[in-house]
């Protein structure tokens, strides 16, 4: 087995942040996405859930984002590939951007489904915060990816 050479992880690492960077920078619905997942990581620090609930939030999050950023890279890769308008390039773009719609609902679904209940629980009963381990750690994580994202002052 060979040793991890850090400062190539620490590159991958860099690469990978520069492209969230830049779809943040550059896509509008990015920035819509990452909105939406913070208000989900404020909802799992205040509502009273499960770990599996949270599990469930937490990948329609990171669902959305992930198809956002496939979504981005081949928007690029196809206006690189055919710069001039052509079937099949706008078949590619819109068949990704319906993976990023259907995951979307699939966000707002899992979102009702947990969200929803625990609020109407809270109306019933009243309110007591008290956030789960996985509530912050997942919160945790949203806000600092979305720190990340947000950290970009221009696309390279």
């Amino acid at each position: 087995m060979r040793p991890v050479r850090t400062k190539k992880l620490k590159q991958s690492f860099m690469y990978a942040i520069a492209g969230l960077r830049y779809a943040y920078a550059t896509q509008l619905n990015m920035r819509i996405h990452i909105g939406a997942a913070c208000a989900a990581a404020l909802l799992l620090l205040l509502l009273p859930l499960s770990a599996s609930e949270v599990l469930f939030v937490s990948a329609a999050v990171f669902t959305v984002i992930i198809c956002e950023l496939a979504n981005t890279a081949l928007e690029s890769v196809v206006d690189l590939a055919s710069p001039n308008l052509h079937p099949l390039a706008r078949i590619a773009k819109d068949t990704a951007a319906a993976a990023v719609m259907v995951s979307a609902f699939f966000a707002v679904t899992v979102g009702l489904a947990v969200f929803l209940p625990a609020i109407l629980e809270i109306l019933k009963n009243g309110y007591q915060l008290s956030p789960s381990i996985p509530s912050l750690a997942a919160a945790i994580v949203i806000f600092t990816m979305a720190a990340i994202a947000g950290a970009a002052n221009k696309p390279r």
